[in-house]
């Protein structure tokens, strides 16, 4: 039981792959799982079944079936484990009861884990592995490969044997937003900076008439930058305590500030200077260079016009781009989803329900089925050795009539019993349903593995999987492990005995619980030492998009926070260029200009450079929305509108925030802006 370093996979499949690490506590754990008559629990188990007794020695009996001895007791697993079990049992013990398979070069069920030696360079260790399978099997059309442990978790998704996405997709793109939004809000400060930059003129033309140099003047300037980034920190850091369970319940993760290690502290000290510096650096170098003399005579011309001035409208230009680009970004992946989310399954998931089965039970199921069908509630009982979203078995060894060497594919494989597709819905598109074990050299396709196969007529005809096997049905194509991937070419098969799940189609009614209790007492009148557990397929069906509807949730408030500190930068500026021109808006009102005419000359300068923003915005929004939907099998369409959409929004959000400012300018009396002249 050491430490896996690496797990070989299939690369044509999509497995996800996951490790851990058992510390035995027993001293004799490295015999505990030599006789296939024993198993290892762990603690939390232990103290459940024998209490304070010691569980080294005692016998368990699993499924009414096998009895084994308890020869190790490992601690408990913890929360943040990939994997959690409290039961482990010989792999022989499952080699023996799968030997007619697991033998198969062909069958993708089972990843591999396997300890390097120290120093291993994967690159090589995978050159070898690339063609194993191909020596075993000469038409095989997998390969594998191996994934370091220290990868599984963020990247779990493979295509030909190289990573392919998983959670380092949102892991980057929170970075990615993390680091846009502090640079937005950098060019804030840069912006009211550099356009306050006429009152502290005279304080930096005194200083360098008594001697100040400008690298002394620049030293205090980017350390008023930095104090400011600090304390921005500090209430950061109060924020994000409050807003952290929040965010928790948005990602279902157990995160706490008090839990991050020293590098998390270092890293976000790092981001606070590094912010301070960045928003710091053009203020103090442009208020650093002021000519004493001309600033001391009051003239400012250099203060109030040239780079300041172009600066600050290429630093909008970035804000709003950012922002439109965001408003795009959320627009489309809320389409996405609803598209998902919308998809036709296959199947249907409202009013059924699922049940884990064990052997015992799977013996048993014509009795369980007999019995609940005569409920009222109850319409139907059938029986799967899938759960109708995770098809983790596949193969190549599966002949057709007029197969060709280049029709070489993995072929998904779900065994089924009497009475499925009519349990859960799925709509056969010729021939029937399978009746019974008088069916069991019999199989049903779907349409993809008949388009494939290039099947014409495919009823009556014959594919061999060891032996020769019928055509009796065609069934539409259903949705299988992602709702974002393409129908898999399908084979199902009959076999009942072979089933890890009941489903039960119940009445559309509101006598659910009743049905519910009623089938419960039931399975435990069958199985009483056994946990009854219904599963709702619909709520099954929402935790697959649960990912999905997590980042929706994090760009809609990246989105909005990027969009309020940009108005906050604008609203700023708006206030500013007012304040500045409170004499020219007097005289304009004194000569009969109205406060619409006012506030459309505060504005329109505004407008333009948010316009252009919307104008940069949209190829590149096109570009990384056309890349990221280049990833998934079944998407949207890119739409025109949505790129007016966005840019109308941004434009009306520019407008408004402006338009604040410029009409509490207009509507100030000319009198209070005039009288010092």
């Amino acid at each position: 039981l050491k430490t896996v370093i690496f797990s070989v996979g299939y690369s044509r499949t999509k497995q996800s792959r996951y490790f851990i690490t058992l510390h035995i506590l027993n001293e004799k754990w490295k015999e505990a799982l030599k006789d296939p008559g024993s198993l290892v629990i762990t603690e939390r188990l232990a103290k459940k079944l024998f209490g304070s007794q010691e569980p080294i020695g005692q016998t368990i009996n699993l499924n009414n079936r096998y009895d084994y001895r308890v020869a190790a007791v490992i601690k408990d697993i913890p929360l943040n484990s990939s994997i959690r079990f409290d039961i482990a049992i010989p792999f022989s013990v499952y080699e023996k009861s799968n030997a007619d398979w697991i033998t198969s070069y062909g069958n993708n069920s089972l990843p591999t884990w396997i300890e390097t030696a120290p120093g291993t360079d994967l690159a090589a260790l995978n050159g070898k592995l690339y063609n194993f399978i191909q020596t075993k099997e000469a038409d095989a059309i997998a390969h594998v490969h191996a994934w370091p442990m220290s990868r599984w978790r963020l990247e779990s998704q493979f295509k030909e044997g190289k990573p392919n996405g998983g959670r380092i997709d949102l892991v980057r793109m929170m970075g990615l937003l993390g680091i846009a939004l502090i640079l937005v809000a950098c060019i804030n400060f840069m912006n009211l900076a550099t356009a306050r930059s006429a009152m502290r003129a005279r304080e930096v033309g005194v200083r360098k008439a008594v001697g100040a140099h400008r690298g002394r003047l620049i030293t205090q300037f980017l350390g008023e930058a930095v104090f400011t980034a600090s304390l921005s920190l500090v209430v950061a850091l109060g924020l994000a305590w409050l807003c952290l369970p929040f965010f928790n319940r948005i990602t279902e993760k157990e995160l706490a500030l008090g839990s991050a290690g020293p590098a998390f502290w270092w890293v976000l000290l790092g981001a606070g200077l590094l912010s301070g510096l960045v928003a710091g650096s053009y203020p103090a170098l442009y208020l650093s260079k002021f000519n004493p003399v001309r600033v001391l005579k009051n003239d400012f011309s250099d203060v109030k016009t040239g780079g300041a001035i172009g600066l600050r409208r290429i630093l909008v230009v970035a804000q709003f781009t950012f922002s439109t680009f965001l408003i795009l970004c959320t627009i489309f992946l809320w389409q996405q989803i609803e598209h998902l989310r919308n998809r036709p399954l296959g199947f249907e998931k409202e009013s059924l329900i699922r049940l884990d089965a064990g052997p015992l039970q799977v013996r048993n199921f014509e009795a369980f089925k007999n019995q609940t069908e005569q409920l009222p509630g109850v319409k139907q009982v059938a029986c799967a050795s899938i759960d109708l979203f995770q098809y983790g078995s596949n193969t190549t060894g599966i002949g057709w009539p007029g197969k060709t060497d280049d029709q070489q594919f993995l072929i998904t494989i779900a065994n089924i019993g009497r009475g499925f597709m009519q349990t859960t819905g799925m709509k056969l598109k010729e021939g029937r349903d399978f009746e019974g074990p008088k069916d069991s050299l019999c199989v049903i396709l779907n349409e993809t593995a008949v388009k494939r196969m290039g099947l014409k007529d495919p009823l009556g005809q014959q594919i061999e999987r060891d032996t020769m096997m019928t055509i009796i049905g065609v069934v539409e194509d259903f949705v299988q492990n992602s709702p974002a991937s393409l129908p898999t070419p399908t084979c199902l098969f009959w076999g009942e005995s072979d089933a890890n799940y009941f489903f039960i189609r119940m009445e559309n009614n509101d006598q659910w619980d009743a049905t519910l209790n009623q089938i419960g007492a039931i399975h435990k009148n069958m199985w009483p030492n056994f946990l009854y557990e219904p599963r709702f397929v619909t709520d099954e069906s929402e935790k697959r998009f649960q990912q999905a509807k997590t980042l929706r949730a994090l760009a809609n408030i990246f989105g909005g926070l990027s969009i309020f500190i940009s108005c906050l930068g604008l609203f700023g500026l708006a206030a500013f260029t007012a304040e500045r021109r409170n004499k020219e808006i007097g005289i304009r009102k004194v000569l009969g200009a109205s406060v619409a005419g006012i506030t459309g000359m505060l504005a329109r300068d505004f407008l333009k450079l948010v316009f252009i923003s919307v104008i940069l915005a949209c190829p590149i929004g096109y570009f990384a929305v056309n890349k990221a939907l280049s990833m998934v099998d079944y998407r949207i369409e890119i739409s025109a509108w949505v790129f007016v959409a966005a840019g109308i929004t941004a434009i009306v959000i520019a407008f408004l925030t402006v338009s604040f400012q410029s009409i509490r300018a207009a509507l100030t009396n000319p009198v209070k802006s005039l009288r010092s002249e």
